[in-house]
């Protein structure tokens, strides 16, 4: 009987973790949308790795392709070969996180030695982390959002809260083994994201502060102690051995090659000028809610609080403050609507204090501790039923949850159909321009990416988009008129078009995109396009090259566009008169510059910025358009073929 009250406390969260995971393959293998952008470089990743595998050679593993992604993916994505099958992957997204911060509560604090109550607030303490909104955001969609499933966000959390929990193991069995397994942990943080470096400093750190907690800030006893000083020597070299060899590993390969250094600068000069939020209560309450949820930084306080209380403690507390402070740091100078990047340190956070606040609960009425805790399960208890019944859209905005798992299947149908035509009319494949990031339009894009990856051998649809990442987001009518296909969510109302049409300034990216979306709406074939086929997207076939680009043309000339915009686009066409303003500028400057008497320009008619062989139309001839080069900007960040 005594055995059976022991183990409750470890069922009942290993019961709850399977038919969560019950419940999370049921979504998942619901779903007709493959991994698209970030999730889809993860799946490449891996399919890279098991490929030089298969073939029996061994390069350094952040050497192969995708650079930009470490291999520490790889055990998220695919850890024991590769699939096809995407529902699985997505599947570990979900579940793998769940069971690492389960485990991460365990590990900080579980002891025969606690009493009854102790383990059971344990547990509940272990089933509110795995209750973090967060951790149930699936297919993207006009809920509100930190992450969708596919990320890796969910399992660099895990593994950073494991790593620390193992730190705090260490300090308190004075164990080596737990020592370098928090240290390993800590390296593969680094292996799955950039982030991981700093979360690998800190769980360093953590160990150190609590033991100093441990040995009562008293170094001089430690050192004199045979037993101590043979803990913290071999652990302290053991940790600092694993983490020179995994910086080093990562630092000299491609992975932090310059390329990839600019390629991330760039990255995050654009999420901080074009996705900036403003930041107000409502920001912050939204943000909080679809991350952490509430009861996480609760228990996070009074954890830190029961810390303080103690009268060795403040390592714990410092390390706990210290990683908040470090990862909302690292959160606010990214991005902060990127919530997503915080959450690994908010869980470091709230495992370390985990110990302490037991501690603090034992002196409490359990009472009390009884309807506190039941309060902060109600959340997790929730999103468990949610997984298996359908929930309300107002009662997951309310938990800060997406469940939704195929809301756009028709997309993803119009998006295979495509496919299926162009392997009809025995087309290699085309490209298409896809305008906006919209949720539709991403399914869209997820099946022709995908596609394009798995199928290599069949119709191909690359694809443009107007944020790449790496210039300003914007249209790039280079990319507009290199395509075959062009992509837009269509305003079928009618007075809702008149109403964007009828202004002539555009001053930002979402406006060009909703003006793109109002003028390709009524595009017809006199413009020289076609439609192929319409859900919340219509996919139109530019059949007539010059007609297009005229019509292009004159929305340019009907709108003043971004600054953005212009600086992306040279102009191409030129009336008469502003031809002759122009040479008539430049005139005037040389004679300042020089003191050369003025010239009369003797007047040419109206042409091009090019020279170029034009139709009876004024455009050029189809064909005639030599094709760009691809932008080296947007190199391996959209398909091509």
């Amino acid at each position: 009987m005594t055995t059976l009250r022991n183990a409750a406390p470890i069922a009942v969260p290993t019961l709850w973790l399977g038919i969560a995971s019950v419940g999370l393959a049921l979504a998942c293998f619901a779903t007709s949308e493959p991994p698209v952008w970030d999730a889809l470089s993860y799946v490449q990743k891996a399919y890279l790795f098991w490929q030089m595998i298969g073939e029996g050679r061994w390069v350094n593993p952040f050497d192969l392709d995708m650079t930009v992604r470490p291999p520490g993916v790889i055990l998220m994505a695919y850890p024991f070969g590769w699939s096809d099958n995407y529902h699985w992957f997505y599947f570990r997204s979900l579940a793998i996180p769940l069971a690492l911060l389960i485990g991460a509560v365990y590990i900080a604090a579980w002891s025969r030695a606690l009493t009854p109550r102790a383990k059971w607030l344990l547990a509940a303490l272990a089933l509110v982390l795995a209750g973090m909104p967060m951790l149930y955001q699936f297919q993207a969609s006009d809920l509100p959002l930190a992450a969708n499933w596919g990320l890796v966000d969910g399992f660099l959390t895990g593994v950073c809260a494991v790593a620390v929990a193992s730190a705090v193991r260490s300090v308190k069995q004075q164990s080596i083994g737990w020592a370098l397994f928090a240290a390993t942990m800590g390296a593969l943080g680094f292996w799955i994201k950039p982030a991981g470096l700093l979360s690998m400093g800190l769980v360093g750190l953590a160990w150190l502060l609590l033991m100093a907690d441990c040995a009562q800030w008293r170094f001089a006893p430690v050192w004199n102690d045979p037993a101590q000083r043979r803990f913290v020597t071999i652990s302290l070299v053991g940790a600092t051995t694993i983490f020179a060899f995994a910086a080093a590993v990562a630092v000299t390969s491609d992975y932090f090659s310059p390329t990839n250094l600019a390629f991330g600068r760039r990255v995050l000069e654009i999420l901080g000028t074009e996705f900036t939020s403003q930041v107000n209560a409502a920001f912050l309450a939204g943000i909080l809610r679809t991350s952490f949820g509430y009861i996480v930084p609760v228990v996070v306080v009074l954890g830190i609080i029961a810390a303080l209380r103690g009268r060795f403690a403040v390592g714990g507390a410092a390390a706990a403050v210290i990683s908040v402070l470090a990862g909302g740091w690292f959160w606010i100078d990214t991005e902060i609507s990127q919530v997503r990047y915080f959450l690994p340190f908010g869980a470091m956070a709230y495992v370390i204090v985990i110990p302490a606040l037991l501690a603090r609960a034992e002196d409490m009425p359990a009472t009390t501790v009884r309807t506190a805790t039941g309060v902060a399960l109600i959340p997790t208890l929730l999103i468990t039923l949610f997984l298996f019944t359908s929930a309300p859209a107002g009662a997951q905005r309310a938990l800060g949850i997406n469940l939704r798992v195929d809301d756009y299947a028709a997309e993803t149908a119009q998006a295979r159909d495509a496919l299926q035509m162009l392997k009809d009319e025995g087309s290699k494949g085309t490209l298409a321009y896809v305008n906006g990031l919209t949720p539709p339009l991403r399914s869209i894009q997820a099946v022709w990416d995908y596609n394009g990856f798995a199928e290599p051998n069949a119709p191909r649809i690359g694809v443009f988009i107007p944020t790449d990442w790496q210039r300003s987001s914007t249209l790039y009518t280079e990319d507009l008129l290199r395509s075959g296909i062009l992509v837009i969510e269509p305003i079928a109302n009618e007075a809702s078009r008149r109403a964007v049409l009828a202004g002539r300034k555009v001053d930002s990216a979402e406006s060009l995109t909703r003006l793109i979306n109002a003028w390709a709406s009524e595009l017809t074939a006199d413009d020289g396009v076609a439609p192929i086929s319409e859900t919340r997207v219509r996919l139109l076939r530019i059949v007539d090259p010059a007609k297009f680009e005229a019509a292009i043309a004159r929305l340019e000339q009907s709108f003043d566009l971004p600054a953005a915009y212009r600086e992306a686009n040279p102009q191409r066409w030129w009336s008469k008169v502003a031809l002759d303003a122009r040479a008539s500028a430049a005139m005037t400057k040389t004679n300042a510059v020089f003191g050369w008497p003025a010239i009369r320009r003797r007047r040419i008619p109206c042409t091009r910025s090019r020279s170029r062989p034009t139709s009876k139309a004024g455009v050029p001839p189809s064909g005639s358009r030599p094709a760009p080069a691809p932008h080296p900007a947007t190199a391996g960040m959209c398909s091509r073929i």
